[in-house]
């Protein structure tokens, strides 16, 4: 809807200010969480050029049901619901 309402508006949207409001949605919605579990949660980090991102196959095979966890607890219908490879 971010990227939506700013292109409708004119506004130039670039990879920086996708990543930040991306960022920030995230913090948003982790600050409004009662569920200290969802507190162990962080942001993906951002390789950098030329690195191996290494894999941690332990938090990705926890991380589905912590998704659905915080869908589930914040009400979120799917459209609300984004990959930021998609964007």
């Amino acid at each position: 809807m971010y990227i939506e309402d700013n292109n409708q508006g004119g506004m130039p949207m670039s990879q920086m200010a996708i990543q930040e409001k991306a960022k920030s949605s995230f913090e948003n919605l982790r600050r409004e969480d009662t569920d200290e579990s969802v507190n162990d949660v962080t942001f993906l980090k951002e390789a950098e050029v030329g690195e191996e991102a290494s894999a941690n196959d332990d938090a990705a095979k926890e991380y589905p049901s912590t998704l659905k966890l915080i869908i589930e607890r914040g009400g979120y219908r799917p459209e609300q619901v984004f990959n930021v490879d998609e964007i």
